[in-house]
């Protein structure tokens, strides 16, 4: 399959077709959603056993990121075709010998060592059609798993399959508007209930009560959280309490989490 296939960009503001044509949500379906939403009380920081490292297919699993790392690296060398070739090395790695039995604790880790790897390799074949000093120093700065840019592609990988993972949940429950609503909210934070009344009934055709959007409000807010704490448990070795939060705080992923209570160990 094209490495290119892989990576049908998904744009946050995008609708479903279910959502932007209502006009109205029966009032004992919002009832619904309201005593879904009593039900959370807080994060639970073992929600995901699943993990990177124990995954089935460790190509598979990282394909999940390669959008935001075909991005990574064509910004690094600016050069679109030697991304692909670099990350199809890595992936026909994975697929013919996995992880090979890695000892790091972060598939960051492991995904940056291994762009480093295939990156110096591929440029040792060829560099008449890139700037060999440029290169170098992209290698030697961004290529590490301190480097700035590395940890905030990172940070934006995780961020977006959440996105994509609240929108997934209004697809599959649209009597349940999460995305539209969280996504009105993060467009326009500062908004009131009543601002955001008119923005949601204007951009995707909801008809909903200053209380309803509160309400889902609160709900989407944990819920996006949760995705968060999961991408984070699924993308670490040992996923304790400690590491979680750890992650949290080295990823700049705090805020998403203020004033939500923890479960869990």
């Amino acid at each position: 399959m094209e490495m290119r296939a892989l990576c049908k960009k998904t744009h946050l503001k995008s609708r479903r077709n279910c959502i932007a044509n209502q006009t109205s949500l029966p009032t004992q379906i919002m009832q619904k959603a309201e005593r879904s939403m009593n039900k959370k009380t807080g994060i639970q920081l073992n929600h995901s056993e699943y993990r990177w490292d124990t995954a089935d297919s460790a190509a598979s699993f990282v394909l999940r990121y390669i959008c935001t790392l075909r991005k990574f690296i064509h910004q690094g060398l600016q050069h679109q075709d030697f991304a692909s070739l670099i990350l199809n090395d890595l992936v026909q790695q994975l697929v013919n010998t996995g992880y090979q039995n890695t000892t790091y604790r972060h598939l960051r880790d492991y995904l940056i060592f291994s762009i480093k790897e295939h990156s110096t390799n591929r440029l040792k074949e060829s560099m008449q059609t890139l700037s060999k000093e440029e290169a170098i120093k992209w290698i030697n700065e961004d290529l590490k798993p301190t480097s700035t840019r590395w940890l905030q592609c990172w940070r934006d990988s995780l961020l977006e399959r959440a996105w994509r993972s609240l929108e997934r949940l209004e697809h599959n429950e649209p009597q349940t508007p999460l995305y539209s609503v969280f996504h009105a909210f993060s467009v326009k934070p500062s908004a009131s209930l009543s601002m955001l009344n008119v923005e949601l009934a204007t951009t995707v055709g909801l008809r909903l009560t200053e209380h309803q959007i509160g309400d889902l409000l609160s709900e989407a807010k944990i819920t996006f959280a949760q995705l968060i704490v999961d991408e984070i448990s699924e993308t670490i070795s040992n996923s304790s309490r400690e590491n979680i939060l750890q992650e949290v705080q080295t990823l700049g992923l705090h805020r998403a989490l203020e004033n939500l209570h923890f479960s869990g160990h």
